[in-house]
């Protein structure tokens, strides 16, 4: 999101899942009663990152990132923490909200330095 050359956001990469796990999940309440209530206690998917329905189904190398940054023209600085950005991101706000499903285990605890400096590439998001 941004106006126009200062732009604040977020990134996030996780490695391969397999789908399996998904039609055994069925949800207790709707979408609206999962966003208006406490998110209940469910498996722990490292450091404390809790999740209702459990870890995904995830091969290969456990890649993370979970970037949040502010930017100015092709500059981005801002934290690098799959823990503290991309689990309540992913596996809180998409995952257990809008699309339930199994949440990526958080592979650290760390907080590291996010920068990033690039020209606009309109074959990606990033």
């Amino acid at each position: 999101m941004g106006i126009k050359n200062f732009r604040a956001g977020f990134n996030i990469f996780t490695g391969k899942r397999v789908f399996d796990e998904e039609s055994k999940i069925k949800p207790e309440k709707g979408i609206f009663g999962r966003i208006f209530s406490k998110v209940p206690k469910g498996t722990d998917l490292g450091f404390g990152a809790n999740h209702p329905y459990g870890p995904v189904n995830e091969v290969g190398p456990k890649y993370r990132l979970g970037a949040a940054y502010i930017g100015w023209g092709d500059l981005r600085i801002g934290i690098d923490s799959y823990r503290h950005v991309g689990h309540p991101i992913q596996n809180i706000m998409a995952h257990y909200f809008f699309k339930p499903q199994g949440g990526f285990t958080s592979t650290s605890d760390e907080i590291n330095p996010y920068i990033q400096y690039q020209s606009q590439n309109r074959y990606t998001l990033w």
